[in-house]
C-alpha cells in the first residue's frame, strides 16, 4: 500500500461517520468517543489518521457554548 493508499479522504472520512453515527434529537455521543472511534478503524485498516484531534475539540482553549 503506497502513502496515497494509506491515507483517507475526506469523502472516505464522510461516509464513514454517515456509516456509523446518526443524527437524532435525543441522545449524544462525545467528540472524544467519536475521535478514539476514528482512530481505531485507522488502525485496524493499517491507514493513518487525516484528521487531526483538535477537529474533535481536544486542544481547545476556550470552553464550548
Amino acid at each position: 500500500m503506497d502513502v496515497i493508499q494509506k491515507k483517507l479522504t475526506a469523502l472516505d472520512i464522510i461516509f464513514w461517520l454517515r456509516e456509523n453515527y446518526k443524527m437524532g434529537k435525543s441522545g449524544s455521543t462525545s467528540k472524544n468517543a467519536v475521535y478514539q472511534h476514528y482512530l481505531d478503524m485507522c488502525q485496524e485498516k493499517g491507514i493513518e489518521p487525516s484528521i487531526s484531534a483538535t477537529y474533535f475539540g481536544y486542544g481547545k482553549l476556550e470552553p464550548e457554548l
